[in-house]
């Protein structure tokens, strides 16, 4: 699953090194006044593009998109060349300090990106047992923070002095979408598995952005789990088949999981064999395009329930706004009497309210039955730039 990204810039850094009058700063500046129309006003910062991720609140010139100039530019704002004061994250090593954990259960300790703590809005904090994965999005953590919140881990977490040091990954996702990745401490074991709610999946910290699960999902799996038994369910944008293995733990009898990425789907075959669901009369596993392969959905239906939950923007593959309607158009179709839908959108740009108004106009045979919140360790400034969960149910009185 990609993210939408916005350069996130501002004035006050800048205030700072005009002392220096460095070539990389007046370079920055001279963005800010030559390109306007290029950036985009959200909650009073400034970002390139759409943005979809609030920015450190002592605001930074985005690197990524400085180059050639960029590696001045770094070195310019680097604490250690003095450039601009060391950091500190309040609201992170709070909630080091409060973290109640399981030895093998992943969590989300920290969601900076919801918008609610000042200076945290680009950083997350998930426990990946046995592995602490620190990730910023569009700005860098420097190695100097970087130690601080090591040790604060260090500190909370590990027995003694003698026992061994934790395991401490940093990965950065720039603006382009690329993502820097690097073992600070300790290592990553080899195959990784982790669990949740009795489930288990594999996870790959080191290769990519994407690590195998979408821990915002939780609740999304939760519900499939629950609502999944004696149906068989069609499971659109499978990745690692998390919803898969949910449905089937919750008595589906069959599941039905279509994505065009060979590999995630060869993860997900995975992922069934560990936790011994891998009967191939009860999940079959097709690495197709979605949108040339509505015969052969229609084929392997009808569907007592549907799991959408496609990439917001994946170009070439599924942008939301363009594509999304072609796929709920179809769904009644698919659908047995009383089977449901649940739609996922992670689009920032895009509420619920616009996705209600794609069901209204392309599927009015279904009704809109709930939503589902995130999970609490997810909490947001506005719900509608996180994660929209939609489930819709197709009844009888509704069918032509």
């Amino acid at each position: 699953m990609t993210d939408r990204h916005g350069l996130v810039t501002s004035l006050p850094h800048l205030v700072l090194h005009t002392q220096s009058r460095s070539f990389s700063v007046a370079v920055a500046t001279l963005f800010l006044v030559l390109v306007p129309n290029e950036l985009d006003v959200v909650d009073g910062l400034l970002f390139h593009g759409h943005a979809s991720a609030r920015s450190h609140s002592q605001l930074q010139v985005s690197r990524d998109v400085m180059s050639p100039f960029a590696s001045s530019f770094e070195n310019e704002m680097s604490p250690v060349d003095g450039g601009i004061p060391i950091r500190s994250f309040p609201p992170l090593e709070q909630a080091i300090k409060t973290a109640v954990l399981d030895n093998q259960e992943a969590n989300r300790v920290f969601h900076g990106r919801g918008g609610l703590f000042d200076g945290c809005e680009h950083i997350t904090l998930d426990w990946f047992p046995p592995v602490w994965l620190l990730t910023s999005h569009h700005i860098k953590v420097f190695p100097s923070e970087l130690a601080q919140i090591q040790q604060h881990l260090q500190q909370q977490f590990r027995l003694d002095d003698v026992s061994p040091p934790i395991n401490f990954v940093y990965q950065h996702r720039s603006i382009n979408s690329t993502a820097s990745t690097q073992v600070l401490c300790g290592s990553v074991p080899e195959p990784h598995v982790i669990t949740e709610n009795g489930m288990k999946f594999y996870i790959s910290l080191l290769q990519g952005q994407n690590q195998g699960i979408f821990l915002d999902m939780r609740n999304g799996r939760d519900w499939v789990r629950r609502n999944a038994s004696g149906k068989i369910v069609l499971n659109l944008f499978a990745y690692t088949c998390g919803f898969s293995i949910a449905a089937l733990m919750g008595g589906a009898t069959e599941v039905i999981n279509m994505d065009m990425a060979r590999g995630c789907l060869k993860m997900g075959q995975r992922n069934h064999e560990l936790n011994d669901v891998s009967d191939g009369s009860r999940a079959r596993f097709f690495a197709h395009d979605i949108f040339k392969s509505w015969g052969k959905i229609r084929k392997l239906g009808p569907y007592g329930m549907i799991v959408v939950d496609p990439p917001s923007y994946q170009k070439g593959s599924f942008v939301a706004k363009d594509d999304y309607r072609k796929i709920i158009k179809r769904l009644p179709g698919f659908l047995e009497d009383n089977g449901l839908v649940m739609l996922c959108l992670n689009a920032p740009e895009l509420d619920s309210a616009w996705l209600q108004e794609e069901v209204t106009q392309a599927a009015p045979e279904l009704t809109l039955a709930e939503r589902l919140a995130s999970p609490s360790n997810f909490p947001a400034k506005d719900s509608e730039r996180a994660l929209k969960v939609l489930v819709y149910k197709k009844s009888p009185k509704n069918c032509e």
